[in-house]
């Protein structure tokens, strides 16, 4: 558990590290030249690190507005996995990527209630030459936020499969690249709550329940309980038993 820091809750400098079954909420970052996250691993040089199962929250002052410096989880560099975790209530992005990320995998994730976005795709400013190009962005469900998921700054040719988008303003905004098997419906959680005091599992009726692709899913859920239990993953953080 991180709470209460000053500009991030965990970061990442080096490449491989792996961020897991963490609650990080509470974190005072300043919109400013800094920024911060809950869940940072902007460096280039963070490559191939995880970030799976965390609980991000409540990142930056909300009251102030939205801030496109401050985001829940912050991927930095090539070929990151982030997965499975649940973010709402960042000032910017839930889920985010910039600089030098490439090749990064975001699946089966719940980005909600964020003042900027829900998941974005994008590169810029210290990109050491790489654009935000050959993602697979696949499983999500994405609610109740201005942008739904999105491309910005450099992009090039991603894969945007089989998520699930429900009342974001904008439910899509590419710039490069297109989305298919997508579903906007609502998801059917046992008890959503946009403060984060809800019950985010699906219900056994919901229209997420093996929706997902088998390709990079993860083998188990946020609850470390396997995938798998139907004929497909189920979108989103939990698996439905």
């Amino acid at each position: 558990e991180v709470t209460n820091a000053t500009n991030s809750g965990i970061i990442s400098w080096a490449p491989y590290n792996r961020f897991l079954f963490n609650h990080v909420y509470g974190i005072r970052a300043q919109c400013d030249s800094n920024g911060g996250a809950g869940v940072n691993m902007s460096s280039p040089d963070s490559s191939d690190g995880v970030m799976l199962g965390n609980l991000v929250h409540d990142i930056g002052d909300l009251s102030a507005g939205s801030c496109t410096r401050i985001h829940g989880i912050y991927q930095g560099a090539p070929r990151g996995l982030v997965q499975n975790n649940i973010t709402y209530r960042a000032r910017g992005f839930g889920i985010t990527s910039w600089h030098a990320a490439t090749s990064v995998t975001i699946s089966n994730n719940l980005s909600f209630g964020n003042l900027f976005g829900g998941i974005s795709v994008g590169s810029g400013d210290n990109t050491r030459g790489n654009r935000a190009e050959n993602f697979l962005v696949a499983n999500n469900i994405v609610v109740g936020n201005p942008r739904g998921i999105s491309e910005e700054g450099n992009t090039g040719v991603n894969r945007f499969v089989n998520n699930l988008v429900w009342n974001n303003t904008t439910n899509w905004r590419l710039q490069t690249s297109t989305q298919q098997g997508s579903l906007s419906l609502d998801p059917g959680f046992v008890n959503f709550q946009p403060d984060g005091s809800g019950n985010y599992t699906l219900q056994s009726s919901s229209p997420a329940i093996d929706k997902g692709i088998t390709e990079r899913a993860p083998a188990i859920d946020f609850q470390a309980k396997p995938r798998f239990q139907g004929s497909a993953p189920d979108l989103g953080p939990f698996e439905v038993r």
